[in-house]
């Protein structure tokens, strides 16, 4: 019309034009971005069922790589604050997991749970790879570790971390999809994350003590 100003007539048409004509989205049919935190808060809290129905609703697709970046909250306490709910050596200071490594975590955790969730998170697992999942995306932990040493970040593969568990259907899928067991560097192949927290631990006391003094020659 006559005295409008193009930008607000831009404005007036996008909000008065049905949804199907211009694609705006909407929470009933989300971008990507957004269907990919819908699928990893949903593993988060253990709702496996309704992470399938994420990756299986129709749309914009999800992204089977996506990743959760999580950090802890709690003060160091290599910093001097006293208190008990405190980040210790070796305590994990922040996390990076692929949608993959959650969904190996929830699927363990509904083992031992029991129920009808398991056979979701076996699912899951499965239907990740199968839309293109790497199976050899490693989980990141950057550890507490001080002024001292050096090796702060940890790398677990899923299939190391399904093994560690135990979880011999996992890693009997992951197998299936190409997952060599990786962990790390090749020298630390196949250990579960209880042996590399433990060499952690053996490495950051030997950094402590610091040099050996030479014997002086009589």
């Amino acid at each position: 019309k006559k005295g409008v100003d193009p930008p607000c007539a831009l404005y007036l048409f996008a909000f008065s034009t049905p949804d199907h004509i211009i694609h705006r989205p909407t929470m009933e049919r989300p971008f990507t971005s957004e269907k990919n935190c819908m699928l990893l808060q949903a593993i988060i809290e253990g709702s496996l069922l309704e992470a399938l129905r994420v990756l299986d609703s129709p749309g914009f697709p999800v992204d089977p790589n996506c990743v959760h970046h999580w950090r802890c909250t709690k003060r160091s306490s290599l910093t001097g604050y006293p208190g008990a709910d405190v980040r210790d050596v070796l305590d994990v200071r922040e996390r990076s997991d692929s949608a993959l490594a959650l969904a190996v975590k929830a699927a363990y955790k509904a083992k031992k749970a029991g129920g009808h969730e398991r056979e979701s998170g076996l699912r899951l697992v499965r239907a990740l790879l199968e839309r293109g999942a790497d199976p050899l995306a490693e989980t990141e932990e950057v550890l507490t570790m001080g002024s001292w040493g050096t090796g702060q970040t940890r790398r677990i593969a899923p299939l190391a971390m399904a093994g560690a568990r135990g979880d011999d259907e996992v890693v009997a899928i992951l197998k299936e999809f190409g997952a060599d067991g990786s962990v790390g560097s090749s020298k630390d192949k196949n250990k579960s994350v209880d042996e590399l927290l433990a060499e952690g631990l053996e490495g950051v006391t030997k950094k402590k003590g610091g040099r050996k003094r030479r014997k002086k020659k009589k």
